[in-house]
């Protein structure tokens, strides 16, 4: 043992260890047994199978863990001991913790075990028009080795749809961690506290983001059962290869992302706007009253079936104790008056975060901060143009795009498409009439900003008294 446990440490401190799976990490260790030079292997792997496979024997277990931490105190300097010994521990307690999990979560009938704080959808709430995208949204995820992700514009019910599926599904699965991660994967980790404490994690001493993320990485992969785990709002970090791989595996976790970003590396689930009779039903479940159909038809127009949208007009609405109609409501949108005071009434926001006004919100949903030049440029241009769908060459003609420019333009139109700013459908580019809004009352586009656009069009709408007379 004693030997087993020299060369083991050997191949850690001399970094001949890098990122596995179970298995990989057991071929590295038969072998290490063998004398065989191990490849590239992560020792928190490394170490993850040798619990899962000495953990009935704690006693081994517990030596086997000393042992090893001890030479690596001894032998790793900075931030990487650090994180090494919080894997360690993490280790003993998930196992010492989860050992009498059940093997299958078809036969559970008990409520999951919660990692992090979640509160269900009330009964009153139940989404609407959703369950296609539930049952394909369980497809997926009981696929091997799938990391689903529901992929959709801001408040089209990326996160409803998740919590529709953990209150639906939750029976499924031993443990259940949601975690928002609009800050980065690893800010959304290191920051979550709860989280650590449930795992039996002090990371006080871990003050590199990076190093707490594996951390917790590495006890939930620990973890036994089948477990799910939530990324709520991920960024573009999710799809970096080296973070992805870091996730908890399948057949123990599932592992759900929502994000307004087409991530690499995950299965996609799309998702479009409601339908109208879905939509019309969540209008008026938060009017608290039937609306007219002439009514109805503007209000869907505009919003475009975009859930948030609906429940957030339809709360104000109510709010407003019939003193504002919904086909003025609709009227003052158009205006660009949604800034004004009476317009604002304070409405329980969607998730259960408390309360907000309609204008706060659609600005803190749809965010331009960060754009580059380019592209804040171009969302002014799509203020001033019809919601409708335009190609790439129809833009470049509408807006006199200089030669040299045109491949600046094409960049530009791909980022804001990526971000979920723009949508693409076929060759045609179209921006959503709530993110045209929220790109107005942000970005304030003035007369000259749209000078080409004006110019161009005028030109086209110009009669020639001659050639054009309609008497002729």
């Amino acid at each position: 043992m004693e030997n087993l446990i020299q060369e083991i440490i050997n191949a850690i401190c001399t970094g001949a260890i890098g990122n596995a799976t179970y298995d990989v990490a057991k071929q590295c260790f038969q072998n290490i047994l063998h004398g065989k030079q191990p490849p590239a292997y992560d020792e928190p792997i490394l170490r993850a199978w040798l619990h899962k496979e000495l953990g009935n024997d704690h006693q081994l277990a517990a030596h086997l863990r000393d042992e090893i931490n001890n030479a690596i105190q001894a032998k790793v300097k900075g931030n990487h001991n650090t994180l090494l010994q919080g894997v360690s521990h993490s280790h003993v307690t998930i196992y010492q913790t989860q050992n009498s999990a059940p093997a299958h979560p078809s036969s559970l009938t008990a409520h999951p075990a919660f990692l992090t704080p979640y509160d269900r959808i009330p009964a009153q709430e139940k989404p609407l028009g959703r369950d296609t995208e539930l049952a394909e949204l369980r497809r997926l995820l009981a696929s091997e080795g799938c990391l689903a992700v529901v992929k959709g514009l801001g408040g089209i019910g990326k996160t409803t749809l998740a919590r529709y599926y953990v209150d639906t599904h939750g029976h499924l699965y031993h443990r259940i961690a949601w975690v928002k991660v609009a800050d980065g994967l690893a800010a959304g980790f290191s920051q979550h506290t709860h989280l650590h404490d449930k795992l039996g994690l002090d990371l006080r001493n871990t003050p590199d983001e990076l190093d707490r993320f594996k951390t917790c990485m590495m006890a939930l992969e620990l973890a036994e059962g089948t477990n799910l785990l939530v990324l709520d709002n991920a960024n573009e970090d999710a799809a970096q290869a080296d973070l992805r791989r870091l996730l908890p595996k399948s057949p123990r976790w599932h592992v759900l992302l929502t994000s307004r970003y087409d991530l690499n590396g995950y299965t996609r689930l799309p998702l479009d706007r409601l339908d109208e009779v879905p939509a019309r039903a969540l209008f008026e479940r938060c009017y608290q009253k039937p609306v007219a159909d002439a009514d109805w038809q503007e209000l869907y127009a505009l919003t475009h079936g975009q859930a948030l949208s609906l429940e957030l007009f339809g709360k104000t609405l109510h709010a407003h104790l019939g003193t504002l109609t919904p086909a003025a409501f609709v009227q003052r949108i158009k205006d660009h008056q949604l800034d004004e005071e009476v317009m604002q009434r304070l409405v329980a926001t969607p998730h259960g975060e408390g309360e907000t006004k309609v204008f706060q919100h659609l600005l803190s949903t749809f965010d331009v901060a960060g754009f580059e030049a380019t592209e804040v440029w171009l969302l002014k241009q799509f203020v001033a143009l019809p919601l409708k769908g335009f190609t790439a060459s129809d833009l470049m003609a509408l807006l006199q795009t200089p030669d040299e420019e045109k491949a600046k333009l094409l960049d530009a139109l791909t980022r804001l498409e990526k971000y979920g700013w723009l949508q693409l459908e076929g060759d045609d580019f179209s921006i959503h009439p709530m993110m045209q809004q929220a790109a107005y009352y942000q970005l304030h586009p003035t007369d000259k900003d749209v000078t080409n656009l004006v110019a161009i069009i005028t030109s086209v709408l110009k009669l020639d008294q001659i050639k054009d007379n309609p008497i002729d």
